[in-house]
């Protein structure tokens, strides 16, 4: 059985990988990545564990504190995205005026046919990604 998200009346996204069920958005993520694309979990263990520290950030302070953290960088811990990146571009949907540019960046992302059709596991997880967010 493949990866599906499921019918719920919860805001939290929710996912079932056979009888295997996740309804947190940060879980859910974070299970698509190790999935379908482990370097989204973080490339090395530096850019892991600024991941996670911005995950804790964006669950406790409000979302222009997580966006300060972006400074010059494209993505919140670099030059590549991670998991974080996908879960503060879900918060934004909202607001995406709160940085238009960085907003637009990781928009593009979940929607990137073109270089997927190359590499068949990130086609699967922006598949699997799109259908949580839309």
């Amino acid at each position: 059985m493949g990866v599906k998200p499921t019918d719920t009346d919860s805001k939290d996204a929710m996912l079932q990988d056979g009888d295997f069920k996740l309804n947190e958005h940060k879980a859910v993520i974070k299970y698509l990545c190790r999935k379908y694309m482990p370097k989204l979990l973080g490339r090395t263990p530096q850019e892991l564990g600024l991941a996670e520290m911005i995950s804790v950030v964006h669950d406790t302070r409000p979302l222009n504190e997580v966006m300060e953290l972006l400074g010059n960088k494209n993505f919140l811990c670099g030059e590549n995205p991670t998991f974080i990146d996908f879960c503060v571009y879900e918060s934004m949907i909202e607001n995406p005026a709160l940085n238009q540019v960085y907003f637009d960046r990781v928009k593009e992302l979940t929607h990137v046919k073109a270089v997927s059709t190359s590499r068949p596991s990130l086609t699967i997880w922006l598949k699997n990604y799109e259908r949580l967010i839309y």
